[in-house]
C-alpha cells in the first residue's frame, strides 16, 4: 500500500541529511554516478568465486557496434564455435552481412 510524503516525512528527511556527516560525499556521489552505481555492493562482487564449470575458446570476437543485431551475432558466433571444431578451422567467421542481407531480401520477397 502507497503512502504520500507529507511535508513533516519532507522535514525529517531534510533534518536527518543534515546530520549526516559524510552527507555531502553521498550526495556528489549519486548526483555524479546515479543512484544504482553509488549504491551497488562491490563487496559481493569482490566475494562472487569466478570459477566457471566449462572454459570455450572464442577466438576473434565480432564487433556488431551499434547495429542492434546482437540476436544475429550470438547466433552466429554459437554457430562459429561448433564449425571451427567439427571441421578442424583456425579465425573462422561467419558473415553477419550476408545474414542481415539475406533477411532484407527474404522481408522483400514476402511484400511481393
Amino acid at each position: 500500500m502507497a503512502k504520500a510524503i507529507s511535508a513533516e516525512d519532507l522535514a525529517t528527511f531534510q533534518k536527518d541529511l543534515a546530520e549526516t556527516p559524510a552527507s555531502s560525499v553521498i550526495q556528489k556521489a549519486v548526483m555524479n554516478n546515479g543512484v544504482l552505481a553509488a549504491s551497488e555492493n562491490t563487496d559481493s562482487k569482490i566475494a562472487m568465486d569466478q570459477t566457471f564449470s566449462i572454459d570455450l575458446s572464442t577466438g576473434a570476437v565480432a564487433n556488431q557496434k551499434q547495429s542492434g543485431r546482437c540476436w544475429m551475432f550470438a547466433a552466429l558466433n554459437t554457430m562459429r564455435h561448433q564449425i571451427q571444431a567439427q571441421f578442424k578451422l583456425k579465425d573462422f567467421e561467419l558473415s553477419q552481412n550476408y545474414t542481415f542481407f539475406l533477411g532484407q531480401v527474404r522481408k522483400v520477397q514476402l511484400l511481393l
